[in-house]
């Protein structure tokens, strides 16, 4: 007979909680609760492997977070590079008002 955990997908959390479904920051307290976990002496190997499996789908899940947030933190910064800089409406001020 099958158990039921085997049948769950790979990157579910025990609470049915898909990796690409958490924030980075829900990803990030959940590696950092496993890391944690990792450093207790007494886990069982069977929960250590499950647990080393898990951590590796978060990192993979939040370097994609990051990869996507820096590709539009670029588009941004290219978007107002191409607009050039706004423009000085002080030293106009300054001309106008030296012409009076």
């Amino acid at each position: 007979m099958t158990d039921p955990q085997d049948a769950q997908p790979n990157d579910a959390h025990s609470d049915g909680s898909h990796v690409d479904d958490l924030s980075y920051g829900e990803a990030l307290a959940e590696l950092e609760q496993l890391l944690t976990d990792l450093e207790d002496a007494d886990i069982d190997v069977d929960l250590l492997t499950e647990r080393v499996a898990r951590g590796a789908q978060l990192v993979r899940h939040c370097q994609e977070r990051l990869a996507v947030v820096s590709g539009e933190v670029d588009d941004v910064v290219r978007e107002l590079a191409a607009t050039g800089p706004p423009p000085d409406t002080g030293s106009a001020e300054a001309e106008s008002a030296g012409e009076g």
